[in-house]
């Protein structure tokens, strides 16, 4: 099942999809078959497909979270995360991979710390207003308030393993950066050691030209 947020950036989540199916061939030797939500859901009718929310999830054997900066402001997909570990699905069941945008990686990895440490199902959003109001009213009815509710979902989030993407993330990026610099300086070395072979013969040609001015001097004299 394939969780993600309509809101994050295209690019880094299509990048993202691309990692993980890449890895998933080679350890599985086969394409994923996965449910996606344009591909799977009637468009014309969402919201009675999306009523069959849990008969969905119980038809995937792992949830694959795609996690951008929007992520976790989107109640559906928190909705999706809940029903799955609540159907009985074990946590393990449950991979989560950051939406990380090119050349913001450092700033988006630090957005979705903070959301996952912050959540509050009130400052969640719908498509449509309609749609939070009912959800939330369920949350109400099985939970008495929302306080107990974002403290289910917080130990949900302490317990699957998101930290250990942003770790690997941002140990991955701190190398590409040190090598990065590493090339530069190597670039920076080569020009140093052009322009001393430049300088060498400029100075070279001045010297010999001088030499050749006062042997030409001495000789008018």
């Amino acid at each position: 099942f394939i969780s993600h947020s309509w809101h994050d950036d295209a690019q880094a989540k299509w990048k993202a999809m691309q990692d993980w199916r890449e890895q998933f061939v080679l350890e599985h030797d086969r394409e994923p078959r996965v449910w996606f939500d344009k591909c799977c859901i009637d468009q014309n009718d969402i919201e009675s497909d999306l009523r069959c929310l849990p008969v969905f999830l119980s038809g995937c054997s792992r949830l694959v979270v795609f996690c951008g900066t929007t992520y976790l402001s989107r109640l559906w997909c928190i909705m999706e995360i809940f029903t799955f570990v609540h159907m009985g699905r074990g946590l393990d069941k449950i991979e989560f991979h950051l939406v990380l945008r090119e050349g913001y990686e450092e700033q988006d990895a630090l957005v979705i710390r903070n959301a996952f440490e912050d959540f509050d199902a009130e400052e969640c959003d719908c498509f449509e207003v309609a749609d939070k109001e009912r959800m939330l009213n369920i949350i109400h009815a099985a939970f008495g308030d929302l306080l107990s509710f974002n403290k289910e979902v917080r130990k949900i989030f302490h317990q699957t393993p998101w930290q250990d993407d942003c770790t690997k993330r941002s140990r991955s990026l701190r190398i590409s950066r040190m090598e990065e610099g590493l090339q530069r300086d190597s670039v920076g070395f080569a020009l140093s050691d052009s322009e001393l072979s430049c300088s060498m013969s400029d100075e070279t040609s001045t010297s010999a030209a001088d030499e050749d001015s006062d042997v030409a001097g001495t000789g008018g004299v």
